[in-house]
């Protein structure tokens, strides 16, 4: 279910999923959406303009072995979520970022986030 549906538009290529369970984790590997074990979220375009900028996926992708960039699907590690926000921290943009509430969210829940840009 997405949690932040005031921010969406009529078309947003920018979405994150958190699975809450095991059940969760089978939904993203099987590709359904909007089921109750999954936290989705709009990016909105000016966030992910705004992290673009500030070389965050730069930096992840670099950090991590990532490929996260526009018409990608690429899935951050549980293992990397706590580092993924200290650099958010380190570059000031963890503040009200959506991006930072679904790494939260998955270091919570023990999985990971999946990035569909």
């Amino acid at each position: 279910m997405i949690q932040n549906k005031e921010i969406c538009r009529d078309f947003n290529p920018y979405f994150l999923t958190v699975p809450m369970n095991d059940k969760g984790i089978n939904d993203v590997d099987c590709m359904r959406d909007e089921t109750p074990d999954l936290l989705e979220y709009v990016l909105p375009p000016e966030e992910f303009q705004k992290l673009q900028n500030a070389g965050v996926f730069k930096e992840l992708n670099e950090t991590y072995n990532l490929l996260i960039d526009t018409y990608e699907s690429e899935r951050i590690p549980f293992k990397a979520c706590a580092g993924s926000l200290e650099i958010l921290r380190e570059v000031g943009v963890e503040k009200k970022s959506i991006f930072a509430t679904a790494l939260k969210q998955a270091l919570n829940y023990g999985t990971f986030v999946e990035c569909d840009f």
